[in-house]
């Protein structure tokens, strides 16, 4: 039973840690927060280039450590990926210009 607990507060203080990591303060009340919100926040920390070397490190330690995490962080950056095609600038402008010509009066049938 105590070695359980002990497995319980790791968990605890690496979570706290994570959260030091993205700039939460721990001793802000973060019970509301699940782990795949802290998870979120980091991974569009990594996403956005706003990640030093420390709080990389603690990333993929999670992630290696964690299957359902590192399964989230899959999923995220699919999505991620997703999102990146389908509002690409060039695409939209491609898309408007297709638009555009299939409307246009002056198009033969």
């Amino acid at each position: 039973m105590e070695h359980k607990i002990d497995q319980i507060q790791k968990e605890v203080d690496e979570l706290l840690r994570l959260c030091s990591d993205a700039g939460i303060d721990p001793s802000e009340d973060i019970s509301h927060l699940d782990k795949f919100t802290k998870l979120s926040y980091l991974l569009l920390r990594l996403q956005d280039g706003d990640m030093d070397e420390h709080c990389f490190g603690t990333l993929e330690k999670w992630l290696t450590n964690d299957p359902e995490a590192f399964q989230y962080y899959v999923e995220f950056q699919n999505f991620s990926a997703l999102l990146y095609i389908h509002f690409n600038k060039e695409r939209q402008e491609k898309l408007l210009e297709k638009m555009k010509r299939s409307l246009s009066p002056n198009q033969s049938k």
